[in-house]
């Protein structure tokens, strides 16, 4: 599935990077990938101290991204050693979502990766690097945590077929076939999780309804139950597949599930959203990426 991974490290970040690293070896062997290690490097400074020397900003401009390649090689040593395609590349790009679209667009990249770091309530709220490039990266995005895999790792995807779509559960299939195509070079067994949340008795005003609310939560558990056992029935994945219904918000309980079941990769669809909707409320893969113990695979 994935044959040329695009590795972004932040050359800003002090963190140590090797961890990241040495986690694709696995990845990138169980794909037979080629790996380009990217930095998208910028400094406010070095652009101000050569405002009016065109020339020297372009001369330092070239010096700081043959800085940042050379601290990209010290990083190849893992991947060389496991016999992995490995290049290295700095673009100078004050845009970091930016850069990296461009450069997986030269690269022709079907793999984005990059860190998630935890971040202060201030990132959350004025936006985070990595969920904007959820929001606009087409191919599918990686995004990692400083933790290791379990042995075999334990995978699962995240469905919700019943968001507005033009082109309803196109995403979910997607993303199935994306479980498939990710667990079995990694030799994981894949799982399924759908929530189910139903309106409490108190928020509903219809009397007829109240009186038979029982009734209700079983029509949509049915519901539910039929249309995402037929997802997976349609999909590659074995029909012995175990899918798990919980009971609740997905923005809760798919965080839960993660801690409770020691989970290593969720894999979930990013629908589309308007701008309007982003104001009101985050999609779901923003909303919960920073509460996840594991790491999250975003596609489209």
């Amino acid at each position: 599935m994935f044959k040329r991974i695009l590795v972004h490290l932040d050359p800003q970040s002090d963190s140590d990077k090797n961890w990241l690293v040495s986690r694709l070896v696995p990845l990138a062997t169980s794909f037979g990938a080629q790996v380009e290690l990217f930095t998208c490097g910028y400094s406010r400074a070095l652009k101000q101290n050569h405002m009016f020397d065109s020339k020297g900003e372009e001369q330092a401009e070239h010096s700081y991204i043959r800085q940042c390649e050379a601290r990209l090689e010290k990083f190849t040593s893992p991947l060389i050693l496991a016999g992995i395609d490995v290049g290295v590349d700095a673009l100078w790009q004050e845009n970091v979502v930016e850069g990296i679209l461009q450069k997986a667009e030269r690269f022709d990249a079907d793999l984005v990766v990059t860190e998630l770091p935890e971040h202060s309530l201030f990132e959350r709220v004025f936006g985070e690097m990595e969920a904007e490039l959820a929001r606009q990266c087409r191919i599918p995005l990686l995004l990692m945590q400083k933790r290791e895999w379990n042995t075999p790792p334990m995978i699962a995807a995240g469905l919700d077929p019943f968001h507005e779509d033009q082109q309803p559960h196109l995403l979910d299939r997607h993303v199935l076939e994306a479980l498939a195509a990710v667990s079995a070079p990694l030799k994981a067994t894949p799982r399924v999780l759908h929530c189910i949340h139903t309106l409490p008795h108190a928020a509903i005003f219809d009397e007829h309804v109240v009186t038979d609310y029982e009734a209700l939560k079983a029509n949509v558990s049915e519901e539910h139950h039929n249309v995402v056992d037929a997802l997976v029935k349609e999909s590659s994945l074995g029909s012995d597949t175990p899918i798990h219904y919980l009971n609740g918000e997905a923005h809760q309980m798919l965080p839960r599930y993660a801690e409770e079941n020691q989970l290593d990769l969720l894999v979930m669809g990013h629908a589309e959203h308007g701008v309007f909707d982003r104001l009101l409320s985050n999609d779901m893969v923003t909303r919960i990426m920073d509460d996840l113990p594991c790491d999250v695979l975003v596609v489209r």
